[in-house]
């Protein structure tokens, strides 16, 4: 009888061994937070295994996320992702559509962001108009010398380019037509007049004096119209000069741009700087009593199906390119190290063990297991001795 006695006590002091040491080996990874003294010796195992490593903690999960979680090229395939430039454009439309929507003016919303920016006579005010003409000609400098060498024909857009020849074909024939109105008029009549006088006086001897004498210039001019016009109405002379504006146009579009701008001087290039902001001013100054969404309604096709797709493509494009001038300036590692830091240590616990309690609760059950089943082999040990 007291080898049963024995044996159970043996199952339950060993069950208890290892339930509540596994249970106190739980609670030591979270307490105490702080260390504990007595007198000038520290007490061993104080403060708990997450309080003591928490800085090693909050540098490892630094590394962890900037290296393998929130990574460089993560980003950039983020970015590459299908729907990435859609959502952008999902998200600028709605703002769109919130401005359409607004009553707001331009007026108003001037003068909300930048007080004083107008004054009473809807002009703007001397510093700003400054201010924003600087950064204008800046752009505006530094667009030209970035086009210099670029053609004609890489600025225009293909839907012009497409039309180059048919709008050359156009051009001829409007030539041709002014260039006959012309000739009916009475300054075209009187240059031809001129022109034969010219050229009988040149003529000089008998027959110049002859044909002056017997015709006029009035019926030389009546006798040579015809053929004029006869001329100016072949097809061939027309389709010959048809094809001679088009080669010059293409010969043009293949110009770099530099050569058009050498042709202007700085002070004629300042001028025509000068007279595009004006007519901007102009135009926005028109603007500002309407509303926003009053405007923008106007394009909202336009910026819907041609602006928004290509601003959401460079966007995407230029954080693309810039990702690793982003990681650097961000310092994603110091930030989370930071903010793992700043973590309180009884809010960690909280969502540790709220995550991972019944896992720990099982653990503690085991050691209750594990310590009954030592105790009794050690208990049949003894028994059997």
């Amino acid at each position: 009888m007291n080898a049963w006695i024995t044996l159970l006590l043996n199952v339950g002091i060993g069950s208890a061994i290892g339930g509540i040491t596994n249970d106190l080996a739980i609670r030591m990874l979270f307490r105490p937070h702080r260390e504990i003294k007595i007198g000038r010796f520290r007490v061993p195992f104080t403060p708990g295994l997450i309080p003591r490593r928490h800085q090693q903690i909050s540098i490892e999960m630094g590394k962890l996320v900037e290296n393998h979680l929130l990574t460089r090229e993560g980003v950039r395939q983020g970015l590459r992702a299908a729907g990435m430039e859609q959502k952008l454009i999902q998200i600028a439309e709605s703002f769109m559509q919130k401005w359409i929507a607004s009553d707001v003016t331009f007026r108003e919303l001037i003068e909300k962001a930048m007080p004083g920016a107008l004054l009473d006579g809807d002009e703007l005010a001397p510093q700003i108009r400054k201010s924003i003409y600087s950064a204008y000609d800046a752009r505006v400098t530094n667009w030209l010398k970035g086009i210099e060498d670029r053609t004609v024909e890489s600025l225009l857009p293909t839907e012009i380019l497409d039309k180059v020849e048919v709008l050359v074909d156009q051009f001829g024939e409007m030539l041709i037509s002014r260039l006959k109105d012309y000739l009916q008029a009475p300054e075209g009549q009187a240059q031809i007049q001129a022109l034969i006088r010219q050229f009988i006086g040149g003529s000089g001897g008998m027959f110049g004096g002859l044909v002056g004498m017997f015709l006029g210039d009035e019926k030389l001019v009546a006798k040579i119209m015809p053929h004029l016009e006869s001329i100016l109405s072949n097809p061939q002379l027309i389709d010959k000069l048809k094809s001679t504006l088009l080669v010059e146009t293409n010969k043009q579009l293949e110009r770099p741009i530099g050569d058009f701008l050498g042709m202007l001087s700085q002070e004629e290039l300042d001028k025509w700087k000068e007279k595009l902001f004006a007519k901007g001013e102009e135009l926005g100054i028109g603007l500002l009593d309407k509303r926003v969404g009053e405007v923008l309604s106007n394009f909202e096709e336009k910026i819907s199906t041609y602006w928004l797709p290509r601003i959401a493509h460079w966007f995407t494009v230029k954080l693309e390119e810039n990702v690793d001038r982003l990681f650097d300036s961000l310092h994603i590692k110091e930030i989370v190290t930071k903010q793992v830091e700043g973590f309180p240590l009884e809010r960690l616990e909280e969502m540790i063990i709220g995550i991972s309690g019944r896992e720990f609760r099982m653990i503690t059950v085991l050691g209750f297991v594990l310590g009954a089943i030592i105790g009794l082999v050690q208990g049949l040990l003894n028994f059997l001795t």
